[in-house]
């Protein structure tokens, strides 16, 4: 049994003691990687700093076509405005999973591209729809295979109601929000800087505040029982 997550640098594990610089230099002390060890699974990380929503919906799909190993996805989906784009591809290279040429453009970045993007292109509209949509994806495959899951989110317009909402919108949320897990209804990072645990100034979870996600979501989760942590009813998966 693994468990495997995705996300950004918050699974990535930025700003922790064990991190290197190389995307296989993950930090083994974020909370994914604990409870992987609370639990004795082999642990992977297909998370990659600064990436957006789209990378990381890319990174679940390729897992799900090359491993057919028994597993549970943990996913920390990113903040919406993020535009992830390939800067340069082989398309003799399809097997790559995680491919060295991926970039995003975040706001507050000085790049003429990131610029020119959020002042004439970007909509909070279009990042809601389209990473509603690629979560959508993610967890009906996840569930057609009958794969257990916890999904997570860091940005909290990905439910907002009031505004840039539509049947479309009002589709996916439906679908999505009760099967997505919180920190007591927050994300792990707002929990964490509520419970007082050090952030770093990247604002980035450090070891206390990993561990004490870990602990919390390794109360709803069962050895022998694995289930999406949400309440809502799923096929279980023994183990």
């Amino acid at each position: 049994m693994k468990l495997k997550s995705f996300g950004c640098s918050f699974i990535w594990g930025s700003d922790l003691p064990d991190a290197g610089y190389g995307l296989k230099d993950y930090s083994k002390l974020t909370w994914p990687a604990l409870l992987a060890q609370k639990f004795g699974w082999g642990y992977e990380c297909h998370a990659k700093p600064g990436q957006g929503n789209l990378f990381i919906a890319k990174q679940i799909l390729a897992q799900l076509q090359l491993d057919n190993e028994p597993a549970i996805f943990v996913i920390n989906w990113t903040w919406i405005d993020r535009f992830d784009y390939v800067s340069d591809i082989n398309d003799n290279d399809w097997k790559s999973v995680a491919p060295a040429q991926w970039e995003a453009l975040r706001p507050g970045s000085t790049s003429s591209e990131a610029i020119h993007y959020y002042k004439n292109i970007h909509s909070q509209y279009r990042d809601k729809l389209t990473s509603l949509m690629q979560m959508y994806v993610c967890i009906q495959e996840l569930e057609r295979r009958g794969i257990p899951y916890i999904s997570c989110s860091m940005d909290f317009l990905i439910y907002e109601k009031k505004w840039h909402y539509d049947p479309s919108i009002k589709l996916m949320q439906d679908y999505l929000q009760p099967r997505s897990t919180t920190f007591q209804g927050s994300n792990c990072l707002e929990w964490s800087k509520g419970k007082g645990y050090p952030i770093s100034s990247n604002w980035h979870l450090l070891e206390a505040a990993n561990q004490a996600c870990a602990e919390y979501l390794e109360s709803k989760l069962s050895v022998n029982k694995i289930q999406t942590v949400i309440g809502v009813p799923f096929k279980s998966v023994q183990v």
